[in-house]
């Protein structure tokens, strides 16, 4: 549990400041929070029951929705999430996140601050899954994969079938113009065999 000073704190440092809409959720946060943790975005909007605060911090997500006698809190750890899709319209952008259980579709104005959530939650998804003292990098660098690829040998052979590969026949529509095709008479399987 964290005070309400020290979370108006890293909510004012942050430049989330909610004086009208979201006072309420701002202030159970305090609540919810555990001592070590840090709030690294924090924006209001929509889902699929109301209105409600999306806040992402360095251990997890919170959905928070607080309205009189109600109390609505998810929970949502970082590694939990399977996918994040983002999509932004005219005047609005939707982040949804997949986890094995659930889907959540959050909804905001705030677009350009929930495109920046979005980064940071694929950033974290990343570095769960591939972490560095693994061997891993935090992002993959795709420069360096394409320029070892183009260095590399076009082609090198299987070692289960060494340079005798199965050869595939080429389409015979390939290459070829409308009229063209037109003219290739339809495939016919060859007739089989009478038996006596």
């Amino acid at each position: 549990m964290t005070g309400r000073q020290a979370v108006a704190n890293q909510l004012k440092q942050i430049g989330s400041d909610f004086r009208f809409w979201g006072r309420s959720e701002a202030r159970e946060l305090a609540n919810i929070l555990f001592p070590d943790e840090t709030i690294l975005h924090a924006l209001n909007g929509r889902y699929e029951k109301g209105f409600a605060l999306f806040c992402a911090t360095d251990q997890r997500l919170l959905l928070i929705d607080k309205k009189p006698l109600i109390l609505c809190m998810e929970d949502m750890r970082y590694e939990m999430i399977s996918e994040v899709d983002y999509t932004e319209q005219l005047f609005n952008a939707t982040l949804s996140l997949r986890t094995p259980g659930r889907t959540l579709h959050f909804t905001t104005f705030r677009v350009s601050r929930l495109r920046q959530l979005t980064g940071f939650i694929q950033e974290q998804v990343s570095y769960l899954r591939h972490p560095v003292d693994q061997g891993f990098q935090a992002q993959p660098n795709y420069g360096n994969y394409i320029q070892t690829a183009r260095q590399q040998e076009a082609f090198q052979p299987d070692q289960q079938y060494g340079s005798q590969l199965p050869q595939y026949q080429s389409s015979p529509y390939r290459n070829m113009s409308l009229s063209a095709r037109r003219r290739v008479p339809k495939f016919t399987p060859p007739a089989e065999p009478h038996k006596t």
